[in-house]
């Protein structure tokens, strides 16, 4: 009979029976495509642009604004730069009157096929410019601040990152703890006295969220179908009344030479109070 070892027996225990998992864990092959570096935040004007030229390329034209447009005619906002006024009812769109909408009156199509091309083309040349304008204000920026470092030797790429700490992210720090501090003093008396205070650090504010959210312009509401009559008939009697805005109450106009006056005494009783003196030195002679 073949002798076996303690740990090549048969056992009866359940754990024995189960399979351990291979040793040859499958490995990623290499370390990975390297991610891009992220792009840097566009502004806002940029964001503006892109989204209004992705409304009017993807846009049919017969969308209805889902804000009701503006009625302002120009009055509260500049006067739109692309669709200035619909040529169907002739009312005169500002510049919160988006192009890839309709008229808010009408609701006839204000971006016709030949008008769609000339926008595109427009906003193409905007969006363009506006990069071109804000890549040379950085690197106007850059320049500035070379020449403001003067001959100041400059680091590495290197040196920067060794120098520089990598950032933590905001969740992983903890939040401030309270400090306790003593504070040794002497009295007139020449006593010495021992006094601990305790200093609650001041949370610091979180970045709003709302900074990017573009903040949404004030509307003219669209004028009432009707426009605005009294209700009733004039009185024979006063033939002229405002039923519109209500009566008229009558404001008596201020003389000068009320004592309400801010300006102080009037002229005349200054000019009384030189009759009295004259009179007043008539008699003593």
């Amino acid at each position: 009979m073949q002798y076996r070892p303690a740990w090549k027996q048969h056992s009866s225990l359940p754990s024995d029976r189960i399979k351990q998992p291979p040793n040859n864990v499958a490995k990623s092959k290499g370390k990975g495509k390297q991610q891009p570096p992220p792009e840097p935040p566009k502004s806002k004007d940029v964001r503006r642009l892109e989204k209004l030229l992705g409304g009017v390329q993807n846009a049919t034209g017969q969308e209805r604004d889902p804000n009701g447009g503006c009625f302002c005619l120009a009055r509260t906002h500049e006067l739109s730069s692309y669709i200035p006024i619909c040529h169907s009812c002739g009312l005169i769109l500002c510049s919160v009157n988006l192009p890839q909408y309709c008229c808010p009156f009408c609701d006839k199509i204000l971006m016709t096929g030949t008008v769609r091309e000339s926008l595109i083309s427009q906003l193409e040349t905007q969006l363009a410019s506006t990069i071109i304008k804000e890549e040379e204000a950085k690197e106007k920026a850059i320049q500035d601040s070379q020449k403001a470092a003067g001959a100041f030797p400059t680091l590495s790429s290197a040196a920067l990152s060794l120098s520089s700490p990598s950032p933590v992210p905001a969740a992983s720090i903890p939040p401030p703890s309270k400090q306790t501090y003593k504070v040794l003093s002497l009295t007139s008396n020449k006593r010495v006295v021992v006094s601990s205070y305790t200093s609650t650090p001041v949370h610091s504010r979180p970045a709003s969220r709302n900074e990017d959210v573009e903040e949404e312009p004030i509307r003219v509401p669209r004028p009432p179908p009707e426009p605005t009559h009294a209700d009733r008939t004039p009185q024979p009697s006063r033939p002229w009344e405002n039923l519109i805005h209500g009566a008229v109450t009558y404001k008596p106009r201020l003389r000068v030479d009320d004592d309400t006056t801010p300006k102080g005494p009037s002229r005349r009783r200054r000019g009384n109070k030189g009759k009295e003196k004259e009179t007043s030195s008539g008699q003593n002679v």
